[in-house]
């Protein structure tokens, strides 16, 4: 039960990441948006969430 807790927030880190940017470029003026290096991480953290859920169900669809 842990574990299928542990990859839901997993996924939800990896989709609020993308939301989150998409949101900022979208609504905020340009002078109160963050700069380019800090949505990239961001970006790059989602990217990395959403490997360990890939890789996670690919464990789990191959074991069946």
């Amino acid at each position: 039960m842990i574990l299928i807790g542990a990859n839901v927030a997993a996924l939800n880190f990896a989709i609020l990441s993308v939301h989150t940017v998409s949101l900022n470029r979208a609504l905020l003026p340009s002078a109160l948006r963050p700069p380019r290096w800090r949505e990239a991480v961001v970006l790059s953290g989602g990217l990395g969430f959403a490997a360990l859920v890939a890789r996670v169900t690919a464990r789990l669809l191959l074991s069946i």
